[in-house]
């Protein structure tokens, strides 16, 4: 089964377009794998952009997929939390944010 909910919260200008020049790097570093597989059991992360998609699958590694979906899963809590818990909420997935750049930084495409 799968669900789709949308939920929203406010932040900074500032803020949302640091997360879309994230989204646009892991999006631009995201590859089709040499041999298509079909994976039956597991977690597939699909994101995507009006001009980009990529998908992750079981990304369980602190690799730039992993810190990608814990990015989004910090994003989902926002957005869930009641207006006087975001500025909490807020300081995670700005730490989230922070993970991600550090390590496409230390890994830059070759």
């Amino acid at each position: 089964m799968v669900t789709v909910a949308v939920s929203s919260a406010p932040v900074s200008k500032e803020f949302a377009n640091r997360l879309r020049t994230l989204w646009d790097q892991i999006l631009s570093r995201t590859s089709l794998p040499e041999k298509p597989s079909t994976t039956c059991d597991g977690i597939t992360i699909e994101f995507a952009t009006p001009e980009k998609a990529g998908e992750a699958r079981n990304p369980m590694k602190r690799l730039s997929p992993q810190l990608f979906v814990e990015l989004g899963y910090s994003l989902i809590e926002y957005c869930k939390a009641k207006p006087e818990s975001r500025l909490r909420q807020l300081k995670s997935v700005e730490q989230h944010a922070t993970n991600l750049e550090n390590y496409l930084k230390a890994h830059p495409v070759r």
